[in-house]
C-alpha cells in the first residue's frame, strides 16, 4: 500500500515467485524426467547434484576420440575447401573435421532417468509419464497450486482413479489447490459433487466465431 502511494513498484523475489507459480501437468512433460533447469528432478537435487567436472571430461574425451577416427569420405571436401580458401587469400593448411567445443558441451539436462535395460523414461507412454510426474510434483511440494488440462488424457479408467488420488481427490486435509478440466464420465464418477463445477457460455455474452466446447472444471481444493 505504501509503495503504491509513493509510486514505487514492489517486485517479488525469485524464491517468492517460485512459491506462487502453479505447477502444470501437461500433455508433454518429458523434461521432468531429466535434470534440466525446469525439471522437477533438478529441484529435488539442486544442492546435491554437481557433475560439472565429470561432464566436462566426457565432452573433452568425445572430442579427442572423434579426432582420432579417420574420415576418408571427407578428404576430398576438405581439400576443396582448402583450395578455395587459399585462392581467395584465406590461408588454410591441413584442415580437419572435428567436433566443435560448443557442439558437444554437456549439461545436467543430458542426464536422464533410464530403466535397467538402458531405455530412457522419456519413452514412457503419455499416461505413465503423467502419473509419474504428478507423483514427483506432489512429493516435491514446491507449489500450492496445480493445473491439469484434460486429466483423462492417455489414461485407462483405472489409472484415471489413481491419478486423481495422487492429486488429492480423497484427501481429508488439503495441502494445496488443484484445478483440472475434463470431458470424461470416468473422472466425474471418482469425484464428489462438491468438487465439480460446470462452465457454460452465458447467453447474454456474444459467443466467439468458433465457440469452444464446455469444460468441467474441478477445483479439488486438495492434493
Amino acid at each position: 500500500m505504501r509503495a503504491a502511494q509513493e509510486g514505487l513498484e514492489k517486485r517479488l523475489q525469485l524464491r517468492h515467485r517460485e512459491l506462487l507459480a502453479p505447477a502444470r501437468l501437461g500433455v508433454t512433460g518429458h523434461h521432468h524426467l531429466a535434470w534440466g533447469n525446469r525439471s522437477i528432478l533438478n529441484k529435488f537435487s539442486a544442492e546435491t547434484l554437481n557433475v560439472t567436472t565429470t561432464l566436462a571430461e566426457l565432452s573433452r574425451g568425445a572430442r579427442q576420440d572423434f579426432a582420432a577416427q579417420p574420415l576418408p569420405q571427407l578428404e576430398e571436401l576438405l581439400t576443396q575447401v582448402q583450395t578455395i580458401g587459399n585462392n581467395l587469400g584465406v590461408p588454410l593448411d591441413q584442415l580437419k573435421a572435428m567436433l566443435d567445443v560448443n557442439g558437444v558441451s554437456l549439461s545436467n539436462g543430458a542426464i536422464s532417468l533410464h530403466t535397467p535395460d538402458g531405455i530412457p523414461l522419456r519413452m514412457l507412454g503419455t499416461g505413465s509419464s503423467r502419473l509419474l510426474i504428478s507423483g514427483l510434483q506432489k512429493a516435491a511440494g514446491l507449489s500450492g497450486l496445480f493445473l491439469v488440462d484434460e486429466v483423462e488424457y492417455g489414461l485407462e479408467p483405472y489409472r484415471i482413479s489413481r491419478l486423481l488420488q495422487v492429486l488429492g481427490s480423497k484427501d481429508d486435509q488439503p495441502s494445496g489447490q488443484v484445478f483440472i478440466t475434463t470431458h470424461s464420465p470416468f473422472v466425474l464418477r471418482e469425484l464428489q459433487s462438491s468438487q465439480l463445477n460446470v462452465l457454460r457460455t452465458i447467453p447474454d455474452i456474444p459467443a466467439p466465431a468458433q465457440p469452444t466446447p464446455s469444460h468441467v472444471v474441478l477445483p479439488l481444493g486438495q492434493w
